[in-house]
Parts: structure tokens; C-alpha cells; sequence
């Protein structure tokens, strides 16, 4: 999958990925990078699923908060995407 979105077939990438993750829920890498690819090219039913798992796999990555958090704004979900945002800040105080 990685290397479709390198050689810029990036929707061909998401569907490979996807199904890697239907087989390796657990795959933290592969969560984020899916994330990522759904956020730029994906529907909005996918850039939340995506972020859904990475959040799940990964509940104390602040990134994966931040990123659920933006794919349920564009998902005109405010409210949930606001306690995505509190969490990733309570998470890292730091946050960017």
C-alpha cells in the first residue's frame, strides 16, 4: 500500500491498506498511514473509520485523537469532534 501512494495511486492504496487492516486490526503503522490517505482522498465515512481504528489501537496517541477530531468536523459532527480535540490536549498538553 505504501508504495501505491508513493507512485501516486493513492486510491488503489487506501483499498490495499483497508484490507490489510480487515486482516491486522492491530496494525498501528498501517492505521495511521490509512488515516492519513483517507483524510486527503477518502470519503468522510472513511477518513472516520479510519481514525476510529488508529484511536482504538492507539488510545493515548494524541495524534490519533487530533485526526478523528478533524474527520468528524468534516463530518459536521462539532460536539464530537471538539471532546476528540479535548482528549488529544488533556493527552499532550503541548499539542499543535
Amino acid at each position: 500500500a505504501w508504495i501505491l501512494d508513493g507512485a501516486g495511486r493513492r486510491r488503489e492504496a487506501i483499498e490495499v491498506m483497508t484490507a490489510v487492516l480487515a486482516d491486522y486490526p492491530d496494525y498501528l503503522w498501517g492505521a495511521g498511514c490509512l488515516t492519513e490517505w483517507t483524510a486527503e482522498h477518502g470519503s468522510v465515512a472513511e477518513a472516520e473509520a479510519a481514525a476510529s481504528a488508529w484511536v482504538r489501537i492507539a488510545p493515548d496517541d494524541a495524534a490519533a485523537w487530533t485526526a478523528r477530531g478533524a474527520a468528524r468536523q468534516r463530518a459536521g459532527d462539532v460536539e464530537g469532534s471538539l471532546s476528540d480535540l479535548r482528549t488529544a490536549l488533556a493527552i499532550d498538553p503541548a499539542l499543535r
